[in-house]
């Protein structure tokens, strides 16, 4: 990985953290119940796959493996996304301000905020044998 004095890039995470990379699955908001400067979707469920790292490979390696090839994609302005537009039927791809995150990805940065590794680990190690 690297020393703990290097500086890692701006958004992508802590030098000692793993690399994991969150998908969400969207429903629209029917238009008579949306809200003005709130989103227009909400997640119907989330899945974290763990990356050894993130190269142009992986990404469409998990991206293959995880999600429908007739879905719409919306990714962050990462250069390793640019591929997904040859696999998906659409693909979106826009830096997005911090102030703008919960409009654009609602409810992904929150989930990824709330993923704890060891919680996932806590529901078998606790189950008492037979």
């Amino acid at each position: 990985m690297g020393h703990i004095d290097e500086k890692a890039q701006r958004g992508r995470g802590s030098i000692r953290k793993a690399p994991i990379l969150a998908m969400a699955s969207y429903s629209n908001i029917p238009r008579h119940k949306q809200k003005k400067r709130r989103p227009k979707t909400y997640p119907k469920f989330f899945k974290m796959v763990f990356s050894e790292e993130l190269t142009k490979e992986s990404i469409n390696d998990v991206a293959f493996e995880y999600i429908k090839l007739r879905s719409r994609v919306k990714t962050d302005g990462y250069r390793v996304y640019n591929d997904l537009k040859e696999l998906m039927r659409k693909h979106i791809q826009k830096v997005i301000p911090q102030q703008m995150a919960h409009i654009e990805l609602p409810g992904l940065h929150t989930a990824i905020g709330n993923f704890n590794p060891k919680s996932t680990l806590e529901i078998y190690c606790s189950a008492n044998p037979l």
